[in-house]
């Protein structure tokens, strides 16, 4: 049976070579023949790697001060259009499309310089421009209609980066985050979503673009309506992670069916810090959410009336979870200012529920709510409950936190069999103290639940209750408690 190091030597060169760049160490491991043969490759293949696996321009607010390893994006794609190798290497793009107009560095008409090893320069006869190589990219592109290639053309001629990433995202088959920040000045059309939108759209039969992609983090001014990047990307069949800081569009003007997306997604996490949704549009967009596991929803206002005022409604965040993720979603977190029992009555209807999150101003859920009413409304499958508020209680706020803790324990012992953590955290450090004194302090509360662990923290650290069973030795005694056995 021929081997691979029964070639000559000329075929194995010419195969690695060749070789794509995920391939390469591991050809090198089939003998110490082809690892001496492949060595020089592999330094070249680190070096690439180490260079453009992680892909970052941010500008942070200084003019022309650059974080990418060639300086401008279109640069970058002229490099990868002359060596498609080097596209293989960009695992992770984040990026700062801070610029809409011609910058210092950008020479659109400059003579390209090939990257490529002396030796294996060979007198060319034709020398393209940057411009000319860019133009070959749109022209090849079937999802840009040839009608558009002019525009496309003079907008990345000026610098506008928005046309240049879109493009990058087609060149970087193995792409899979993509992190980006949008400026303030609103602009009238982007290049980067209308791409997504299309590339969405094309379906199965198309060019399997963008087919690693798994994660994207948007940042947004509150200008932009940025429900249709969110509705774009979630759009993307290998998409399984989003996240942004603003869910932004104008409830006084936005129709709800707007927001449906063609078709179910396969997004699991979905994070959002902050933003202005209308209710109707929220609950129309976590439709076809069928496979979500984990949503995370910090911000304190989700959508404004007419009359522009903040408003948040648990019912109508939940709700739509439950009738789309009931039998998927395992962790959930709500960050309203406040948060009452009758708000969250809708969290029984979830199946695998696990963990749940409450980060609020006060604790009102055990402060002031009853403690087996909220038990009540927890579906048996939690194992994981922690709070987290922001503001000091009340002058006696303290004792009812205690209390009501204690009665939190106490009822989860027979409500909630699979609970296993409590978290408790609060920006005041005398009332995380204080909570930890009185719960660690008391042999009656170790013992009302055996199984539950308590961590307690402050703004300069905190500390944690083991379980009981957790100290338990294996003949059954509390053997570690008094340090005998």
């Amino acid at each position: 049976m021929a081997r691979l190091q029964d070639l000559s030597t000329e075929l194995v060169l010419g195969i690695v070579e060749k070789v794509l760049p995920e391939d390469i160490e591991s050809l090198a491991l089939a003998s110490k023949y082809i690892y001496q043969l492949a060595m020089p490759r592999l330094e070249e293949h680190r070096r690439l790697r180490k260079e453009y696996t992680n892909f970052r321009n941010s500008v942070n607010y200084k003019p022309n001060h650059w974080l990418d390893p060639g300086g401008l994006l279109a640069e970058l794609l002229c490099k990868i259009v002359d060596d498609a190798s080097i596209g293989h290497y960009v695992k992770k793009i984040e990026l700062g499309l801070l610029n809409t107009g011609a910058k210092e560095g950008w020479k659109p008409d400059e003579v390209f310089k090939k990257q490529v090893n002396p030796s294996k320069t060979r007198l060319r006869q034709h020398l393209k421009t940057n411009m000319d190589i860019i133009e070959e990219v749109i022209r090849a592109v079937e999802i840009i209609p040839t009608e558009e290639v002019d525009d496309w053309l003079h907008q990345i001629r000026r610098g506008n980066e928005d046309p240049v990433i879109a493009l990058l995202l087609l060149y970087t088959p193995k792409l899979h985050t993509l992190m980006f920040e949008i400026p303030y000045d609103r602009r009238d059309s982007s290049y980067l979503l209308k791409t997504i939108q299309r590339v969405a759209g094309q379906g199965p039969a198309g060019k399997p673009y963008l087919s690693h992609f798994r994660n994207v983090e948007l940042n947004f001014a509150e200008k932009w309506e940025s429900l249709d990047f969110v509705k774009a990307f979630m759009s993307l069949p290998s998409l399984t992670t989003i996240k942004t800081d603003t869910l932004y569009v104008d409830g006084r003007t936005h129709e709800a069916n707007s927001a449906l997306l063609p078709r179910p997604s396969n997004v699991n996490k979905m994070s959002f810090q902050g933003g202005c949704l209308p209710q109707s549009v929220f609950s129309e967009f976590l439709r076809g959410m069928e496979n979500l596991n984990a949503f995370d929803y910090s911000f304190r206002t989700l959508w404004r009336d007419m009359e522009y005022t903040p408003t948040f409604d648990c019912t109508a965040v939940i709700s739509p979870l439950v009738a789309n993720a009931s039998h998927t979603l395992e962790r959930l977190k709500l960050g309203p200012v406040d948060i009452r029992t009758s708000q969250i009555a809708s969290l029984r209807g979830f199946r695998a529920l696990r963990e749940v999150t409450f980060d609020t101003s006060r604790c009102l859920l055990v402060e002031e709510d009853s403690v087996a009413d909220f038990v009540g409304v927890l579906p048996v499958s939690i194992n994981r409950l922690a709070f987290r508020w922001h503001e000091v209680g009340l002058v006696d706020g303290l004792g009812r936190l205690t209390a009501a803790f204690v009665g939190l324990i106490r009822e989860s012992k027979t409500q909630l069999p699979h609970l296993r953590a409590l978290h408790m955290s609060t920006n005041d450090q005398s009332e995380s103290d204080a909570l930890f004194e009185y719960l660690a302090g008391s042999d009656e509360t170790m013992q009302i639940n055996r199984l539950l662990s308590l961590n307690i923290q402050g703004p300069n650290g905190g500390g944690e209750i083991a379980a009981w069973a957790d100290n338990v030795c294996t003949c059954g005694e509390d053997c570690f408690g008094n340090g005998s056995h």
